[in-house]
């Protein structure tokens, strides 16, 4: 029942476009080195939870540089052939509990749990994809950025704020845009398109589109395992890929909110031992206006197949503190 609920999200979304497979199939890509393979595989962490056709990890560990050129062989052909090896597309779902106790399926946050062969080679996607798109990413983008974390947004939006109050001695308007379901709702041609207008190679792009097409979810929950199906949008919560490409996905929004005062942030929220994400965008606004980037904000959002709350928050001039809400926006996908 879990796994075909979690299948059941995107099965109305359209399949990978053919176009995909041959766009960029000419490109170079780097060739991977068995050295680096050999490192990769020593930083193994080999007491992790292992995904489905995981071979003994510690046996791996063990002899990683002899493991090392066949692994690397098979990396390169992949990225020559621009095709992502079937045998690593399935993946275990864990179904994590948000609160406790869990009482229904929308209180369960999916984590897959993929290959840890494929993380590997994932790993060198991540940074090709980086060195691409670094130089326009939002710079107020703290989620899924190297160097960055949860403490230096709230470092940077408390100065902001209290900069604010000190200069205008005003409330200042915040609104919250909590996407649903923000890794789970990504349609796989509209991530695609956002890598060619963000500047990934074409080559990775090809990739890419292998990588995605006909990965199979197979749901455990202790030592029992469902029937495997076949999923048709999302990235993996779990994966090396999936934050670069969530990040890549909502980097629209600076465009859509590029004349306010903004920080969009996709930040980490512990609990536990678990690390949940969720998306936000935080606006700083003037009084009136927050309707008006909502409405834009949900334009961009209908053409990603994305649904958003928004929620405002007021912070008075005695200091950051949190009045009643004013008004709770919901905005419904149509």
């Amino acid at each position: 029942m879990i796994n075909t609920c979690f299948a059941d999200l995107t099965n109305d979304f359209p399949e990978i476009q053919s176009r995909w497979s041959s766009y960029g199939h000419s490109d170079v890509l780097p060739t991977v080195t068995p050295e680096s393979v050999a490192k990769k595989l020593l930083s193994i962490q080999s007491n992790k939870a292992p995904g489905p056709n995981d071979p003994y990890l510690k046996i791996i560990k063990m002899f990683a540089h002899f493991f090392a050129i066949p692994l690397a062989n098979i990396f390169n052909a992949s990225f020559v052939q621009k095709v992502f090896p079937k045998l690593w597309k399935e993946f275990y779902l864990a179904p994590i509990p948000k609160v406790e106790p869990c009482t229904n399926l929308d209180e369960i946050r999916p984590i897959a749990l993929t290959s840890t062969i494929s993380k590997i080679q994932e790993s060198y996607v991540v940074d090709w994809m980086y060195d691409d798109i670094e130089s326009t990413i939002c710079k107020e983008q703290y989620g899924g950025v190297p160097r960055s974390s949860a403490v230096l947004v709230l470092v940077h939006l408390l100065h902001k704020w209290n900069k604010a109050l000190d200069l205008s001695q005003r409330v200042i308007r915040i609104v919250f845009l909590d996407f649903r379901k923000a890794f789970d709702l990504i349609d796989y041609n509209v991530l695609l398109d956002n890598c060619c207008k963000i500047g990934v190679r074409s080559g990775l792009i090809s990739w890419l589109g292998s990588y995605l097409s006909k990965r199979m979810q197979v749901t455990r929950f202790g030592n029992e395992l469902s029937t495997s199906c076949m999923i048709n949008g999302g990235v993996l919560q779990g994966s090396r890929i999936g934050p670069i490409a969530f990040l890549v996905h909502i980097n629209g929004l600076k465009a859509v909110i590029k004349d306010t005062e903004s920080t969009v942030v996709k930040t980490c929220k512990k609990c536990g031992k678990q690390n949940y994400y969720f998306a936000k965008a935080i606006l700083g606004l003037k009084a009136c206006e927050e309707l008006k980037v909502i409405r834009r904000v949900e334009e961009i959002s209908k053409t990603a197949n994305a649904e958003f709350e928004a929620y405002e928050y007021v912070f008075s001039t005695g200091g950051i503190r949190c009045l009643p809400v004013t008004h709770h926006i919901e905005i419904a996908k149509t």
